[in-house]
């Protein structure tokens, strides 16, 4: 369970990525429990709550962030629980089905639409050598590369300091064919965000877990839920369509330990309710789709965003997917 082998397995976080989780936790520590009190020594068990998928590398990152956040780490005590998807869509929570059967041929139609854009042919034709050195490299067909993979893949050599992928012929990966990859990576990603059939996508694979995480602000308001601090552990597969579904502008590849985050306020004079939402610390509230025009120094109504999900209709759009792929 613990990233401490010479040698990660795949799917396993590093100890580098652990001290990245870490530190996310610290700081969410230093907001949550040391300036706003949500939680403390003797209560944390039953204020903060962690979801991952099942992949060990999500779970070790649980982990590790939650190392970093709580006031007393005790693994003895923290419940992480498993998630049957990425998206976090449980249809005992949403209420229907969580499956979708076309909505991966909309990820396919913008993937090809993104590949036949000007603007992504003009790159891969300044960098036509990077196609043929990784092709020789790594041995794989040029029709076959797909760029994220591959930045995945090579991840470990630009984050990590492994030994660099090399041929028979000791041609070899360099720093500046992970900078090239990068490159046409974010393109992708910024052309699938903008993209209609990857926002339709998105909309859909998100929607489970903006479901989940507006039933938990409504519940603390509604009910005083005990659970004040929830993790949702996912994969950049996972954040790019929650990017896309809430409409921010920043769009290109999300790094490791790349943070979206729901704040819950209430207004003591009105007793009104408000949310901020924040990407990697950085106030996006004003960027959101439901909150557009209508935040007031950072913080936008719960309302609009109660609104938005239940206005979702996620059965009556699949259908219209399924529909449009007979």
């Amino acid at each position: 369970m613990y990233p401490s082998h010479p040698v990660c397995a795949d799917g396993q976080l590093t100890g580098r990525g652990a001290v990245q989780q870490i530190l996310n936790g610290m700081h969410c520590s230093e907001r949550y429990y040391h300036q706003h009190k949500l939680f403390d020594e003797e209560n944390w068990s039953q204020k903060v709550v962690a979801h991952s998928t099942e992949i060990s590398r999500t779970y070790q990152s649980a982990v590790a962030f939650l190392y970093g956040l709580l006031p007393t780490f005790d693994h003895e005590k923290i419940s992480i629980n498993r998630a049957s998807n990425i998206n976090f869509c449980e249809e005992n929570i949403v209420g229907g089905s969580c499956s979708c059967s076309s909505v991966e041929s909309l990820r396919g139609k913008a993937i090809r639409e993104c590949r036949a854009d000007e603007g992504y042919i003009e790159l891969l034709k300044k960098h036509s050598h990077l196609v043929t050195h990784l092709s020789d490299v790594l041995g794989i067909r040029p029709k076959n590369i797909q760029w994220t993979s591959i930045m995945d893949g090579l991840s470990s050599f630009a984050c990590h300091n492994t030994a660099p992928f090399c041929n028979s012929n000791h041609s070899c990966v360099t720093a500046k064919t992970v900078e090239d990859v990068w490159k046409l990576v974010d393109h992708q990603s910024v052309c699938l965000h903008n993209n209609p059939h990857y926002k339709k996508f998105s909309k859909v694979s998100s929607y489970g877990l903006l479901y989940r995480i507006a039933r938990e602000l409504k519940m603390a308001v509604h009910t005083g839920s005990n659970s004040v601090f929830h993790l949702y552990s996912g994969h950049d597969t996972t954040v790019s369509p929650l990017i896309t579904a809430l409409e921010l502008q920043d769009a290109v590849w999300p790094g490791y330990a790349t943070m979206i985050v729901f704040e819950l306020y209430q207004k003591k004079s009105s007793k009104e309710n408000f949310i901020r939402i924040l990407q990697n610390g950085k106030l996006v509230t004003s960027e959101v789709v439901f909150c557009q025009g209508v935040t007031t120094d950072g913080f936008c109504s719960l309302n609009r965003f109660l609104d938005y999900v239940l206005s979702e209709k996620i059965n009556s759009t699949c259908q219209t997917i399924n529909s449009g792929e007979k």
